[in-house]
């Protein structure tokens, strides 16, 4: 999974021991989005992104990257939190 592999990569040791933690907060929010949000297209871009960044060790890019990725993620979970509160009306 991307994300347990830029764990590992980031050699951090806090996020190493929070890692299941981590992976599971991450595999939440990945399957709920993934059912309130149809268009993946731009998690997907930021991504590749940031994996570009992350291989240029541009820290700026990356860190702009993370930023938007974490932006799309509060968009995304809003929208499940809207389709949530539909269905329970």
């Amino acid at each position: 999974m991307f994300h347990s592999a830029l764990l590992t990569a980031s050699h951090d040791q806090v996020f190493r021991r929070l890692s299941s933690a981590i992976h599971a907060a991450v595999k939440y929010a990945l399957h709920a989005s993934n059912v309130a949000v149809k268009n993946r297209e731009d998690a997907v871009a930021f991504h590749g992104e940031l994996v570009e960044a992350l291989r240029m060790r541009d820290r700026k890019r990356a860190r702009e990257c993370a930023n938007r990725m974490l932006d799309l993620a509060v968009r995304d979970l809003a929208a499940v939190k809207k389709a949530a509160s539909r269905t329970k009306s």
